[in-house]
């Protein structure tokens, strides 16, 4: 029997329209917003491209849990963008939140773990566009920042 089991993208930011491509094991790989027949505990990746040639990557576990690939409003705040040594992230929520940080071809650049504020160090960052990736509990978002020197 095939899998049932699919993700959603929900991509906020950058200038539509977006291209998707997943890729993955069996009926891989797949364009379009969504993916269909995933399977449990297999890795899959997602590359979403604007119409100005921006480009996000992630990858994802599916774990039998519903799961959207989704941009949400954590309750942060995230400045000075552009930053230009370094970036203070600060949070009102009580729970762990774990960061990553991507260049534009999707290279994870640091990662950190942080309750309430964060202050990362950008100053051996080339000039360019950055993703931040959140995850708090099972709420997953990105955000976008520019370091300019």
């Amino acid at each position: 029997m095939e899998s049932q089991a699919q993700a959603t993208a929900v991509v906020g930011g950058g200038t539509p329209p977006y291209a998707y491509l997943w890729t993955g094991p069996g009926s891989f790989p797949q364009t379009g917003q969504t993916a269909v027949g995933l399977l449990d505990g297999e890795t899959y990746v997602l590359k979403v491209t604007d119409s100005s040639s921006c480009i996000l990557a992630d990858t994802f576990k599916h774990e039998g849990l519903p799961f959207s690939l989704a941009e949400y409003e954590l309750a942060f705040l995230l400045y000075p963008n552009p930053v230009t040594q370094n970036l203070t992230i600060t949070s009102s929520s009580n729970s762990s939140i774990d960061i990553q940080i991507f260049n534009l071809e999707g290279k994870l650049l640091t990662e950190h773990s942080f309750e309430k504020n964060l202050v990362s160090d950008c100053t051996n960052f080339p000039n360019g566009t950055y993703y931040i990736r959140f995850l708090e509990e099972k709420k997953l978002g990105f955000r976008r920042f520019v370091v300019r020197h």
